[in-house]
This record gives structure tokens, C-alpha cells and sequence, in this order.
């Protein structure tokens, strides 16, 4: 037999709900596609595609400002039949935006997860059928969320690392597809990877701290914590991940489950950190591994 890359890194009860959420993700595309295709539904797409994308990017941090943008997005959608084209696209749509502030605005400013957290949990509450298009569009952009992790092969397997880079969500920047002169492009520095990566953790995090959150998130929060110390290597990606999650969700899991949660962060000391710090990448993981231990004995949680 061949040889073959590495398997990825997920739990079995991960994969399992990535596979379901997957599959609301291309249902809803479909739908897109559906609307897009019809000259009598174009303009309503367009339209609203313009609506969502307006009230996401204009989504602030006074409560006032919130309750504004949530207000308007529930309305919106309750405006539509439920389960037609029209709603499954706009929150499709919805969901997409969200996950593109991670990078654009989260992990610039990581306070901001809390507002727009707390928009997904408003129109969660009246549509559940979001909460799986949201997780979904995470995965898209950041395997990362749910939580996947494909281990680099040997080089003689995957010579320039694009196997490795692309299925852990690393973005090509620069150059062109070749021809004209230009460069091909080449794949985003690894601390251009992290930075984008705990913008998507914040996010993530967020969702169970959330005004109103389904009790649902706050059992995926924990479910998600459990899932990447079980099943993924310690390294500068999941570190990364998991102090940006706990940092914006770790106040909302203390609550729920007190003495667990601090066998939790027994954990990420003993195990996870000594690991993390003694690894391959130690040096380029020794700043994100000193937030980390800041946080499991800060008690700010």
C-alpha cells in the first residue's frame, strides 16, 4: 500500500457533528443558489445580502446598539416563510458575515466577540436552525472550531506543505495563479495563522457567554474544550485556540460547572502546557503558552 499523510486529529464525536452541520451548510447553499438563479428572486437576494451585511458591520458594544441590530435581523427574518429559500439564505448569509469579522474585527479587537456573539444568540433563539449553519461557516474558514487539526506529513509526502497548510486553514497571499509574469502565491505566515486563529477562538468562546445563548452552547463550549485536550496535539495552533476560547468563555464554563472547570484548567497546567513548552515549536509556542498559564492561575474566571 501506498504511503498516506497523516489522519487528522478529531474525536469522534467532533467529526460527527462537523459531518451534520456540513451538511445544513451545503442545503443552505443551495437554497442561495436557488434564489440566485431565479431572475424574479435576484433582486430580493441582493437586497437581502445588503440588509445583513449592513447590520453585522455596524453591530457595537453598547447594549443599546445590540438590541438595534438584533431587532432588526429577527424581524427581518421573521418576515420570510419559515423554512423557504429566501430565510435559509439570509441565514446563510448571517452566519457568514459573522465568521468574516472574526478576522476582520475580532482579532483586532477581542471585546468585540461579546456583542456579536450576543446578535448570533438573538436570532438563535428564534431560528435554531442557525446555530448550525454558524458552526458551520466557522469550520469552513477555521477547522480549528470544531475542533480538527491535520498533522504535518513527511516532507516526501507533502514536499511544499500545502497538504498541511490547506487543510489546517492557512490562507495563500501574494503572487497569481502563474503566468504573466507574476509569482505563484505563497502560504500566510504562521503568525499571520495564529492572529487570525484567536479571532475565531474569541468568537467561539463568546457564544456560551452570550445574552440569551441556548443552554446548547454552553454544553458545546465544554464539549469543545474537552474534545481539543483529548484529541489534539499540543502546539503553537492549538494553544492558540484554546487560551483565545478560554479567554473569552471561561467565565461563562466556571459558572456552569465550577470544580470541573478548574480540573480542566488542572489539566492545561499539568499536561497541556509542559507538552506545549517542551515540543517541537516551544520557542515560536512560548509566548502564546505564557498567556495560557497566565490565565489558569489568574482566577480571573
Amino acid at each position: 500500500a501506498s504511503a498516506a499523510p497523516p489522519p487528522p486529529r478529531i474525536s469522534p464525536s467532533a467529526a460527527a457533528a462537523a459531518a451534520e452541520a456540513a451538511s445544513a451548510l451545503e442545503t443552505a447553499r443551495s437554497a442561495g443558489e436557488a434564489l440566485a438563479a431565479d431572475p424574479a428572486s435576484a433582486a430580493d437576494r441582493r437586497r437581502l445580502t445588503k440588509f445583513v451585511t449592513l447590520q453585522v458591520t455596524q453591530v457595537a458594544g453598547t447594549r443599546a446598539q445590540v438590541r438595534a441590530k438584533a431587532g432588526a435581523l429577527t424581524g427581518a427574518f421573521a418576515s420570510l416563510p419559515p423554512g423557504s429559500p429566501a430565510l435559509l439564505y439570509g441565514l446563510h448569509t448571517l452566519a457568514a458575515r459573522l465568521a468574516a469579522q472574526c478576522e476582520a474585527q475580532v482579532a483586532l479587537h477581542p471585546a468585540s466577540a461579546f456583542p456579536l456573539a450576543d446578535v448570533a444568540a438573538a436570532v438563535a433563539a428564534s431560528h435554531p436552525e442557525f446555530d448550525l449553519l454558524l458552526r458551520a461557516r466557522l469550520a469552513a474558514a477555521c477547522p480549528l472550531t470544531i475542533p480538527r487539526y491535520q498533522p504535518a506529513a513527511p516532507a516526501r509526502l507533502d514536499p511544499d506543505g500545502s497538504l498541511f497548510f490547506a487543510a489546517n486553514g492557512y490562507e495563500q497571499v501574494g503572487g497569481g495563479a502563474g503566468g504573466g509574469g507574476q509569482a505563484p502565491p505563497s502560504w500566510e505566515s504562521t503568525d499571520a495563522f495564529c492572529g487570525r486563529l484567536r479571532g475565531y477562538a474569541l468568537f467561539l468562546g463568546a457564544l456560551p457567554a452570550a445574552s440569551g445563548a441556548p443552554a446548547s452552547w454552553l454544553a458545546a463550549g465544554w464539549a469543545y474544550v474537552a474534545r481539543l485536550l483529548n484529541a489534539l496535539p499540543p502546539n503553537r495552533a492549538t494553544a492558540t485556540v484554546l487560551e483565545g476560547f478560554l479567554w473569552s468563555g471561561g467565565a461563562a464554563l466556571a459558572a456552569a460547572h465550577g470544580a470541573q472547570f478548574l480540573k480542566v484548567l488542572a489539566v492545561v497546567d499539568g499536561t497541556f502546557l509542559p507538552a506545549l513548552l517542551s515540543g517541537p515549536d516551544a520557542d515560536d509556542a512560548r509566548a502564546v503558552g505564557v498567556r495560557l498559564k497566565a490565565y489558569v492561575h489568574g482566577g480571573g474566571w
